[in-house]
């Protein structure tokens, strides 16, 4: 048996995960669902390695609490992305979608709001960030700007931090073109039972993916159980079809012309370990979603 394979062991009682091998050491996860406890634990001493579940605020607050921590990042495949209801009267046509994509600064975003912890996404050429082009596509559109308003769009958000600031910022930006927004904040359960039936009108969430090639379909073919959107479009229900690995970047020319989701940008890999461990200095080289960097990490 290769030594370095090792069996799933789960304990149901206790919310805890163990991979065993009989010549080599356990490796134990306990689940910790709430993320304020889980950054206390490990501020205590309780947990040496934090790897992708802290909030992008926990993780610099964490660093703020003890100096000998160390935090390494690299970049991730977690896509954040903006919902658009197709199928609701003003969001159904594509200038009012383009226009809304092109009143976004999501570069200042980056920048300013989430301290290089995401990256702007790549595989679709988003229309670049232009308020003027977006007051004159909303005008074309035939929505004019009258007191200072077009029209108004309800945003669904959860109590998530992150999910929440986007909503902040894009009812800001929303707002200098014309657009009310009006942030509705739920439960996550209620959330996700109101975008699966369609009970929205714009929306932020993530598609954690293991990496870039994800098959699209998971999120955009038609029926498809993540697919928030309730998008339809049978040239990319073909490709999937002929190719089940078609990804989001091999139906770019696709995505890019209907605009049913807008990408935001992809979430870095964010890993803390405690002052005990030693740690390789290309390990930022190593952070994917497989966990196997954990092997090249030790105690000193």
């Amino acid at each position: 048996m290769d030594e370095f394979h090792y069996t799933l062991q789960e304990d149901p009682n206790h919310d805890r995960i163990l991979l065993t091998n009989s010549s080599r050491p356990t490796i134990e996860f306990d689940v910790i669902r709430d993320e304020i406890t889980r950054a206390l634990l490990f501020l205590r001493g309780d947990a040496d390695v934090l790897y992708d579940s802290l909030s992008l605020s926990k993780t610099e607050w964490v660093r703020r609490q003890k100096t000998d921590i160390r935090i390494y990042a690299s970049p991730g495949s977690t896509l954040s992305y903006l919902g658009f209801q197709s199928h609701h009267p003003i969001l159904k046509n594509p200038l009012v979608r383009r226009a809304i994509a092109q009143a976004l600064p999501i570069q200042d975003w980056i920048r300013y709001s989430f301290f290089g912890w995401v990256e702007r996404d790549t595989e679709i050429h988003s229309p670049p960030f232009d308020p003027s082009a977006a007051n004159a596509l909303l005008d074309r559109a035939g929505y004019p700007l009258r007191d200072g308003k077009r029209f108004s769009l309800r945003y669904f958000t959860t109590p998530v931090q992150e999910g929440n600031q986007t909503a902040q910022l894009v009812r800001e930006a929303l707002k200098s073109v014309g657009i009310e927004v009006q942030l509705v904040t739920l439960e996550t359960s209620l959330f996700f039972e109101k975008i699966r039936k369609g009970d929205f009108e714009l929306f932020s969430s993530r598609w954690f993916r293991f990496s870039k090639d994800a098959p699209v379909r998971e999120i955009l073919g038609t029926g498809a159980s993540r697919n928030y959107v309730h998008y339809a479009n049978t040239i990319l229900d073909e490709r999937a079809l002929k190719n089940p690995a078609t990804s989001l970047s091999d139906v770019r020319d696709l995505i890019e012309k209907d605009l049913p989701i807008l990408p935001l940008y992809t979430w870095n890999h964010g890993l803390v370990v405690s002052a005990r461990l030693s740690v390789p200095s290309d390990i930022e080289t190593k952070l994917d979603e497989t966990f196997r960097f954990l092997g090249s990490i030790g105690i000193k």
